[in-house]
């Protein structure tokens, strides 16, 4: 979905026009909404992830100190499985636990004791949404199985104020939706394989 498809769902949603939703966009309520909806799903939901990739050398040594906030600026958190490592150039990444942590921005990693390729993953802010004509034909940022869900929130916070009662429809609608996915996802991650012939 693309930010002008948004638009017009949110204008459809209100069974509004275009004029109104021009009004909308003019006093800044529009994008407020369209960026709100985007950052709660964001936050609560299904993050956006970005992969930031480095080599520690054999030159390298004592601890290494990566601050993420200098490496993006719209860093939020690591992600939850947050590095995987390479060892000699094998092409293949695997998960890596010896690191640490220090004030939720920055990795710390031995390099006496670690050498090789890492990854780290984490999560960021969107790009915030202004309304210019270039943004319009962009997709929103989220993953997609995630994007029906940006017209019922944007829509609650657009209508909120005029349509009350059709703003909590669209809120209650974005909440079953949301509570929804949240299980489909606890039992992708929880599912069992029962092979034949017992345990």
């Amino acid at each position: 979905m693309t930010y002008q498809e948004l638009i017009n769902e949110i204008r459809d949603l209100g069974f509004s026009d275009d004029s109104e939703i021009e009004e909308f966009a003019e006093a800044g309520l529009l994008f407020s909404a369209i960026n709100r909806a985007i950052t709660r799903i964001n936050l609560e939901l299904y993050p956006i992830i970005e992969k930031y990739e480095f080599d520690i050398s054999d030159n390298d040594t004592g601890y290494l100190y990566i601050t993420m906030t200098d490496i993006d600026d719209l860093f939020l958190d690591f992600a939850d499985m947050p590095v995987l490592f390479e060892r000699d150039g094998a092409n293949f990444y695997t998960k890596f636990g010896d690191y640490e942590i220090e004030t939720d921005n920055t990795l710390v990693i031995n390099a006496d004791k670690h050498k090789g390729s890492f990854r780290v993953f984490y999560k960021v802010a969107h790009e915030t949404f202004t309304g210019k004509t270039s943004q319009l034909k962009e997709d929103l940022p989220l993953q997609l199985k995630v994007h029906h869900l940006v017209p019922l929130l944007a829509s609650y916070y657009v209508w909120n104020e005029d349509e009350p009662t059709k703003a909590a429809q669209y809120l209650n609608l974005f909440e079953a939706e949301k509570a929804e996915l949240k299980e489909q996802a606890f039992a992708r991650k929880f599912k069992v394989r029962v092979m034949s012939g017992g345990l």
